[in-house]
């Protein structure tokens, strides 16, 4: 009922006319954006790719969802992006299966399909009747196993995986949780290996793991597991945790530890909307990878425990002080946006090359490689593939300048385990390429 009132909106939303046209949308940002929009569940991740001609939107179906709630939702989430750029020509949205991550179903909503809805020219049967909902299975197995393992990290916080296949052993690489003894890194990487498995079926016989350390001991570890051994190791684990008691425990109040801002909602009560001016402001900086301390957290808490136990009067001031508290990290984001590069635009190694697909504003450029730095290159590389003599983008000269302006860029934001995983990369492209 919820998407139906929103889908009753959308005219009157698109009418009053979209922003002018951004210079650079990440994947970041069509996501950040699906959040704050709340079309789908909070708790159902989704992903995105931009390209000039389609923006690819991958989220799961929910179970109870018919094709009619999959258009309702195509529409509005097509919607969302389309008001981040109005040149975007087309969103294809893709609802992947929960049991089944190689089954999607698939509908694409272009510009002019929101804009005749949205003029009143075409009425809401006659836009879901036109949308056509297509059922198609992935497939590319490389696709299959990044978003699965992506999704199935337990055993540590979660951090970015990729993979790729080469030959007949998948390749995943992952960034290292120094925090976590042999026996448990091993348990990820048993873990990864079997979603792994899952997501490729017959396509690959063996699963090499390496967690990227990102300290200056670039100590890396790795796993190597064939298919025959991943069953019986599984089923050893599960064999001797069997038997430990894990219970379920109601909890009577919200604990720090457990709050997570990107997902929070907070509860009824006085200040409500102070309450979540303040989530929202968290939520932001989180986004923006600023990083604060634990007290902003727990006196977040205190405030949502004691709104039924403490003064209002009382309340309030400890609204205000953590109010003024995050103000001081929202400062240090703004400064820290002011600073200006050392080098001028000219002098980046990836402004100096002819290829079209670099721009001069530093900035900009470094903004798909931080959002999604696999996504950024695999790009690169598809567009410099036609001019390569092998047909293999990563082959193309170029490329290496991009891979060195990707590794420079994250490790100038911290990004040390991902700069780690590329230069490693880089070094095998240059072994394969003579240089």
């Amino acid at each position: 009922m919820k998407k139906r009132v929103m889908l009753a909106l959308l005219a009157l939303s698109i009418g009053l006319g979209l922003p002018p046209a951004s210079l650079a949308l990440s994947g970041a940002d069509v996501v950040g954006a699906i959040d704050k929009a709340k079309v789908l569940d909070a708790s159902i991740r989704v992903n995105a790719q931009v390209t000039p001609e389609v923006i690819y939107i991958s989220t799961y179906k929910n179970p109870k969802a018919n094709d009619r709630d999959c258009k309702i939702e195509a529409v509005l989430l097509a919607k969302t992006v389309m008001e981040l750029d109005s040149k975007i020509p087309r969103v294809e949205i893709r609802f992947y299966s929960q049991n089944a991550l190689s089954r999607f179903k698939k509908i694409s909503v272009s510009a002019g399909d929101v804009k005749a809805f949205a003029a009143g020219t075409m009425q809401e049967d006659q836009l879901l009747n036109s949308l056509v909902l297509a059922e198609e299975e992935t497939k590319d197995p490389n696709v299959r196993a990044t978003s699965h393992l992506q999704e199935n990290q337990y055993a540590r916080r979660k951090r970015e995986v990729s993979s790729r296949i080469n030959k007949n052993v998948l390749e995943v690489s992952a960034g290292l949780d120094p925090t976590l003894e042999d026996v448990y890194l091993k348990a990820e990487a048993l873990r990864l290996a079997e979603k792994a498995f899952e997501a490729v079926g017959d396509d690959v016989d063996e699963v090499s793991i390496t967690f990227y350390d990102g300290s200056k001991e670039l100590s890396n570890r790795n796993v190597t597991l064939k298919r025959a051994q991943q069953k019986p190791f599984s089923e050893a684990l599960n064999s001797a945790l069997k038997d430990l008691e894990l219970k379920t425990v109601k909890a009577e109040k919200l604990a720090a530890e457990g709050l997570d801002v990107t997902t929070f909602e907070p509860s009824e009560g006085l200040y409500l909307k102070e309450r979540k001016e303040l989530v929202g402001r968290l939520r932001a900086l989180k986004e923006a990878g600023v990083g604060f301390s634990k007290d902003v957290l727990v006196d977040f808490v205190a405030i949502e425990n004691g709104l039924t136990t403490l003064d209002e009067a009382v309340l309030r001031d400890k609204l205000a002080k953590l109010s003024a508290f995050i103000g001081k990290y929202e400062e240090n984001l703004k400064k820290a946006k002011e600073i200006k590069p050392a080098l001028a635009p000219k002098a980046s190694p990836a402004a100096k090359t002819n290829d079209p697909a670099f721009s001069e504003n530093v900035d900009q450029m470094k903004a798909p490689v931080l959002a999604n730095p696999d996504g950024y290159l695999a790009t690169m590389a598809a567009r410099l593939a036609k001019r390569s003599p092998t047909g293999n983008g990563e082959d193309h000269p170029n490329f290496q300048k991009i891979l060195t302006f990707a590794i420079d860029t994250l490790r100038q934001a911290g990004r040390t385990q991902d700069a780690a995983r590329l230069e490693t990369r880089l070094k095998e492209i240059k072994a394969r390429n003579g240089n």
